[in-house]
């Protein structure tokens, strides 16, 4: 009789563990479903949030005196790597800089034309006018830099 209380205890000993251990297993899943959810949904900037230019014949009559127009296409490797980087310039940067998007494919007008020729790329434009032109994935975020502590030769 003994060994059957034995046996009985430890039937109730692993129940209670295995209750203990899918309780943690759901208990993670549903932090991880909801740190995916909210990296989904706190995240709402994209290209389309800010003001594009179609024709590029149009990138030097905006009606700011400095801006930047950025070149991108959705398919290119170097420009997803550093699309959040962008944006978030785009959104907030400490000179109010004014961000215009070109998407690369649908761009009225050769991209080649302003001297580009590749995606990503930005071109700074002063007083209707084009000063200087930077591309790649490490130069973009490195002017950012600059502009943003005030040394890009650029922008007073």
């Amino acid at each position: 009789m003994a060994e059957s209380k034995k046996k009985y205890k430890k039937k109730s000993e692993d129940k209670f563990i295995s209750y203990i251990l899918i309780g943690f297993s759901v208990a993670f899943f549903v932090i991880i479903l909801s740190v995916v959810l909210f990296n989904l949904i706190s995240n709402p900037l994209d290209y389309g949030s800010f003001d594009s230019i179609e024709d590029g014949a149009l990138i030097t009559t905006q009606s700011e005196s400095e801006y930047l127009v950025y070149y991108y296409t959705e398919d290119c490797f170097y420009c997803k790597e550093i699309k959040q980087q962008v944006l978030e310039f785009a959104n907030e940067n400490n000179e109010g800089v004014k961000v215009y998007f070109m998407d690369g494919v649908n761009v009225n007008g050769s991209l080649y034309v302003n001297g580009l020729t590749g995606t990503p790329a930005f071109i700074t434009i002063v007083n209707g006018q084009i000063v200087d032109l930077v591309g790649g994935a490490v130069d973009i975020p490195a002017a950012f830099d600059e502009i943003n502590d005030g040394s890009y030769l650029y922008f007073n």
